[in-house]
């Protein structure tokens, strides 16, 4: 029976009036003027009730519609409905998709969002589907502020709750330079779930292990390496994930480096052409002491692969570092920033004189 006036239709009358509505505002060849009375009736059919069938396969699809083809005042309808159940709706693998919609296509909804999931970071980066969420709001959206927000949470308690316009652990410690103790124990606590769960494929996560390698000394920062040795090629896709492995290669020492270059081998094309990895490449050969090694591990594949990678923006600065060395006509200002800083660690790391290394590998 249909419901009568005012009244919303159960369940089953509702997906399926919804799903009939969904069928023509889904399609292509409308516009947006044909569109607007389906998104009336469809936002008259779900308003109220969107929470609730937001984490259904079929239902869930039907907001992710609405999202994209209703107007502002639409959007944060939905957005409203939605608030307080955005840690839920991440962890979802339907709802996670509603989450991305509206970072996507609401900007007024990307800082609330942001918010809710401040907190719950650390669980959520090792959840499947809300770190794809997390990911997406930290690497896409977020601004500088924002970012430290979400990854607050790692570096200890206070951290997390303190404001003042703090944006990085580096603010933070110029602060309160006593804290860097217990900084880096939270980060290495933090960090250890995060390995032993393999969940280092997201910004935020090298972010933390970037600092955690900068930050600790000794034995701290020989752990943290050497829990990196077959990890480190996951996270070299990123700005932050590409200098950690290049300070692990710089720290490290003979035994660690051969085996990072090991576990670069089998993606080192693919690497010399992404704007990040390259940079671990070339920070690779020049401080590995055995240039027979490094020639065939890296440079090996690197140069039968010359003719691809020579028109490369990233390609060709992996081949001309081997023939020009530190040249900053080849290397990028990043890269030759992060060299330049290593360069007083690189000198008691590494025993070969850096002269006899570039010629050696430009032989080779």
């Amino acid at each position: 029976r249909a419901p009568t006036h005012g009244q919303k239709p159960k369940d089953g009358d509702l997906k399926a009036e919804a799903r009939k509505l969904w069928e023509q505002l889904r399609r292509g060849d409308i516009d947006a003027e044909a569109r607007r009375p389906l998104m009336a009736s469809m936002m008259g059919l779900i308003g109220g009730r969107i929470k609730e069938v937001t984490l259904k396969h079929d239902m869930s699809r039907i907001v992710q519609t609405c999202i994209k083809y209703g107007s502002a005042e639409q959007r944060q309808v939905i957005a409203s409905e939605l608030q307080g159940a955005e840690v839920d709706l991440a962890r979802s693998m339907y709802g996670r998709h509603i989450l991305l919609r509206l970072l996507k296509h609401c900007p007024a909804t990307r800082a609330p969002i942001m918010a809710a999931l401040g907190g719950h970071v650390r669980k959520l980066v090792r959840h499947k589907e809300a770190a794809l969420v997390v990911d997406e709001c930290y690497s896409v959206y977020a601004n500088a502020a924002q970012r430290w927000a979400l990854a607050a949470e790692f570096y200890g308690g206070e951290c997390a709750v303190m404001g003042g316009g703090v944006t990085s652990v580096d603010a933070l410690l110029a602060e309160r330079p006593q804290r860097r103790a217990g900084v880096v124990a939270a980060l290495k606590q933090a960090s250890v779930g995060l390995l032993e769960k393999g969940a280092v494929q997201h910004a935020v996560v090298h972010r933390v292990l970037l600092d955690l390698v900068r930050l600790a000394d000794g034995a701290e920062q020989r752990a943290a390496i050497e829990s990196l040795h077959s990890l480190a090629v996951e996270m070299v896709h990123t700005r932050d994930g590409a200098h950690c492995a290049m300070l692990c290669l710089l720290h490290g020492s003979a035994k660690d480096r051969k085996a990072l270059v090991r576990s670069f081998r089998p993606f080192v094309l693919k690497m010399a052409r992404d704007e990040h990895a390259h940079a671990v490449l070339i920070g690779a050969l020049d401080c590995v002491d055995d240039t027979v090694f490094a020639a065939k591990t890296l440079l090996a594949d690197v140069c039968a692969a010359a003719a691809d990678l020579l028109p490369d923006a990233y390609g060709r600065r992996v081949l001309l570092y081997a023939l020009a060395g530190r040249s900053p006509h080849y290397v990028g200002a990043d890269a030759l920033a992060v060299l330049r800083a290593g360069d007083s660690v690189r000198a008691a790391t590494s025993r070969k004189d850096p002269a006899t290394r570039r010629a050696e590998l430009a032989a080779a």
